[in-house]
């Protein structure tokens, strides 16, 4: 497996393997920040899968909040995705940290992945559309401190 190459680029940034286990997201093209800033309400965007440890993932940023009725407008929002657990694995835990290079934003927490289990409604669980995530809570960074910004390196 090839690890330092996205299956899928997103059209306003690069992801790039920086060294084994850790991930540099950079949002550098010039038409981004004001695309950011001028989000709506759940709208988002993604890194690119990335292969990491033989495993599937994808960064997602929601620059106004991910709620689309807005209860969390105005505020960024980070994830950290698992396409997907592959057999024999049931479950992986990990430690991540994001960093926001140009705020100086960092959050850093554990994340327990599980598919759930057929015919087993409430054992283990899985988010609405089928995608293993985990993310910051709010009150990490407002979308102002985004205005004046030229480039975004997510970390």
């Amino acid at each position: 497996i090839n690890d330092s190459c996205s299956d899928y680029q997103s059209p306003i940034s690069y992801t790039q393997n920086t060294n084994i286990g850790h991930r540099s997201w950079n949002i550098h093209n010039p038409e981004a920040i004001p695309l950011l800033i001028n989000s709506t309400a759940g709208e988002s965007y993604e890194s690119g899968y990335f292969r990491m440890h033989k495993l599937k993932w994808n960064i997602k940023l929601y620059p106004n909040g991910k709620e689309l009725n807005g209860s969390d407008s105005g505020e960024v929002v980070l994830q950290i995705m698992l396409e997907q657990l592959m057999k024999p694995i049931i479950a992986v835990s990990i430690r991540y940290r994001f960093y926001i290079e140009e705020t100086g934003t960092w959050f850093s927490n554990v994340a327990h992945f599980r598919k759930k289990k057929e015919n087993q409604e409430n054992e283990y669980k899985d988010d609405e559309q089928g995608i293993l995530r985990n993310g910051w809570i709010l009150s990490h960074l407002k979308k102002d401190r985004l205005n004046g910004l030229n480039k975004l390196t997510i970390k």
